[in-house]
């Protein structure tokens, strides 16, 4: 079975049309854009409609920035930001009698998180001290997934829509051809991952990848035409999207 994630409650205005082609949704907390509290509540209500599994995706305060740009922050000011945020999709799905089962973090914190282990400390100390018990997605054969063994679950994740740099990076978005953008082209690379568990990099070269969940970004203008097209090759492959059990 094959999980899907889509990164939603961005403001983009698509996320009713995409949750029937995914399995796990990254519901923005408000800090990166869109994200404000009727949407919230609304992705939350759609995602249980659909048995959508439901992860916070906390990021930088940088809505100017759509939280991808670094940012300096106290340790112990990040840790308040990153709780605020959790709780508040924590709440919601509460209030909904849905289960938040897992934290993504959104963009730069994303990267930073990766590799930086201080930050990634403190993302880790926040999901242990959380009420309920919280996985961690992040991207799949980095620092983090090696740093998070023991201390929480950890969900590693490889991306159908963005291309990789040589070492198995994500190409930068301010490079040429990062994001994908056709169908046929993000539906080889996530078969190639799914089934051979590689990836082509920029230069063709194959990379070991392992991973268990797959993004695709929400405000990719072409997402929902990428998952249709997903779709389409999964029935010939006869492999369906996994679904969740979300409701407590």
């Amino acid at each position: 079975m094959l999980d899907i994630n889509c990164d939603m409650a961005e403001g983009i205005g698509n996320d009713e049309a995409i949750m029937p082609y995914i399995s796990s949704c990254n519901v923005a907390c408000g800090l990166h854009g869109g994200g404000d509290i009727d949407e919230i509540s609304k992705t939350i209500r759609i995602a249980k409609k659909h048995k959508v599994r439901i992860g916070a995706h906390p990021s930088y305060p940088d809505p100017k920035g759509f939280g991808r740009r670094k940012m300096e922050i106290a340790p112990r000011e990040l840790k308040l930001i990153l709780k605020h945020q959790i709780s508040i999709i924590e709440g919601l799905a509460l209030i909904n009698k849905v289960k938040l089962e897992y934290v993504k973090p959104h963009g730069a914190l994303y990267h930073e998180v990766a590799h930086n282990l201080k930050e990634a400390q403190i993302l880790i100390e926040v999901i242990q001290e959380a009420e309920s018990e919280l996985a961690l997605m992040g991207k799949a054969g980095s620092i983090l997934e090696s740093y998070a063994k023991g201390k929480v679950k950890f969900i590693p994740e490889a991306f159908i829509d963005r291309s990789y740099d040589p070492y198995g990076s994500l190409r930068p978005r301010s490079k040429p051809n990062a994001v994908i953008h056709d169908p046929a082209q993000a539906s080889q690379q996530l078969f190639k991952m799914f089934e051979e568990k590689k990836v082509d990099d920029i230069d063709r070269n194959s990379l070991a990848i392992n991973a268990s969940s797959f993004c695709i970004h929400g405000d990719n203008e072409n997402a929902l035409e990428i998952l249709k097209y997903i779709h389409e090759e999964m029935k010939t492959k006869s492999i369906s999207l996994k679904k969740f059990n979300n409701a407590f």
